[in-house]
């Protein structure tokens, strides 16, 4: 039984750390009480002067374990955040949690509320850098995650987990120490594996290395939909070209000798200006699929095939001499830059329009799927936004296709085209080439998508049987003379 809301957590009494990505839950009333309803945590907090309105009594923190994202909370806590506890948790803890001991440790600063999200990608990167750099070589990265509910409000936040192999890890704890200090944070998270092989999350002071609170921690049932998709603003999904600006105009402030002065001049028009949503003047047919299926070849065939046509391709020229650039940054930002272009797109469509029908190789589904399939990170298909959820709606002020297809193969055609593919791949590119999940969530993705949706197409064939099959498929989904499409 799912227990989470689809949408957003406001239906349940959710607060999370501020700082470390896991998230130690206490009791109101226990042996590290204080003053009477209220947990020295909370005290420590109020004393540093930093999420001082937090109730501490309900937390809720994940960690990805590569095949599978793991949700943990305090043994006392599941009940009061309307979570289950999994059957057998004590055995699941004590298998998949990882051995050794671990620490948690983010670049967020939730004491600055001007902080941008923009500004968090970038600092969270580069304490990722550090990080790797700085620890032992036996000693592990993960990635992490956590909702925090401060000052009334849900924030989403990412890090990291340090895994390291021994009990005795004094190497580890100094990189996450330094790093703790470098970034302002006054706290991270210790896991320690007892004798008795329970798992003990401990909040540490930075300054003086004490415990200031310390629970067991159980494995919990995963949320119907997963967390960084409760708001649009905590996933790098773009439904509107105004969040698209805040982002690369919170780029341009923080960075502002690393982009091109060009990039700017090409785009300002864009950013700056409404786009309204308004239908062109012939038929605009896009054309979807993973790298391999045969999108190009297709684009290429169509526009020869339909008299007039004309076509296009995302990223669009004026954006391509900046992809290199752009793919370097985080995710909120590469996918930004993608997103860019699919309004920049949107001109080139209505005006090539004016003249004839337009074959778009990719659009505004591509950069959506590949940014969902991404952001979710573990598990396939059922680890993504159930169908319906709105992270599949078009954007309201995105020129919309009058058909989308998505093209389908099986693996062994897929690997055989990509095999006498060359070119530059994108961190996407070569996680699809690697990753039998990731190809999934990116399926369900394209799958799920809504206003318009994706029409699948067999592509196995060659490419004279998949032009025709397109071809049908026009012809009877589109109202049109039977003259605008050649024998």
């Amino acid at each position: 039984m799912h227990i989470w809301n689809e949408y957003t957590y406001t239906a349940y009494n959710i607060t999370i750390k501020a700082y470390g990505m896991l998230c130690a839950c206490v009791q109101k009333k226990s042996a590290n009480t204080g003053h009477r309803g209220k947990s020295k945590a909370a005290q420590y907090r109020t004393m540093e002067g930093l999420a001082s309105d937090c109730d501490w009594d309900s937390c809720l923190s994940a960690v990805n374990l590569g095949d599978r994202t793991l949700y943990i909370c305090s043994e006392a806590v599941p009940g009061k955040i309307g979570a289950s506890r999994l059957p057998g948790d004590e055995h699941l803890i004590r298998t998949h949690f990882p051995q050794g001991t671990c620490f948690a440790l983010t670049a967020y600063n939730p004491g600055d509320q001007l902080q941008s999200n923009t500004k968090n990608a970038l600092v969270n990167a580069t304490l990722e850098k550090e990080l790797q750099s700085e620890k032992p070589s036996e000693v592990g990265l993960l990635n992490s995650f956590a909702i925090v509910n401060q000052h009334g409000g849900n924030r989403f936040e990412r890090g990291f987990f340090l895994v390291s192999p021994s009990r005795q890890s004094s190497a580890a704890e100094n990189v996450v120490t330094a790093a703790a200090k470098r970034y302002g944070q006054a706290s991270y998270f210790r896991y320690v594996r007892r004798e008795d092989d329970d798992v003990f999350q401990e909040l540490v002071d930075t300054a003086s290395g004490r415990v200031v609170v310390s629970s067991r921690i159980v494995p919990v049932s995963a949320p119907h939909c997963p967390p960084m998709f409760a708001d649009p603003s905590h996933n790098s999904v773009f439904h509107g070209i105004k969040k698209i600006a805040q982002v690369l105009k919170d780029l341009q402030a923080l960075s502002q000798d690393v982009i091109p002065p060009d990039f700017w001049r090409a785009t300002s028009s864009i950013l700056d200006d409404v786009i309204p949503s308004v239908k062109a003047d012939h038929p605009v047919l896009v054309i979807e699929g993973l790298d391999g299926t045969g999108k190009s070849t297709l684009c290429e065939n169509l526009s020869k095939a339909i008299p007039n046509a004309t076509l296009l391709a995302t990223p669009p020229k004026p954006l391509l001499q900046f992809r290199a650039s752009f793919d370097g940054y985080p995710a909120l930002i590469r996918r930004a830059y993608y997103s860019l272009g699919n309004y920049i797109a949107a001109k080139e469509i209505l005006s090539a329009a004016k003249t004839g029908p337009v074959i778009v190789d990719r659009y505004w589904h591509s950069s959506a799927a590949y940014a969902i399939a991404s952001e979710v990170e573990c598990g396939g298909k059922d680890s993504i936004p159930p169908q319906g959820h709105e992270v599949y709606r078009w954007p309201h002020d995105l020129l919309k296709p009058d058909l989308a297809v998505l093209l389908v193969v099986s693996a062994e055609v897929r690997m055989r085209r990509m095999g006498v593919r060359g070119g530059v791949k994108t961190k996407e590119e070569e996680w699809l080439e690697r990753s039998q999940k990731f190809q999934e969530r990116l399926l369900g993705s394209y799958e799920r998508m809504e206003f318009p949706s994706l029409l699948k197409v067999d592509a196995n064939g060659s490419k004279e049987e998949v032009l025709a099959a397109v071809l049908k498929v026009i012809q009877d989904r589109i109202p049109t003379p039977t003259s605008v499409l050649s024998p």
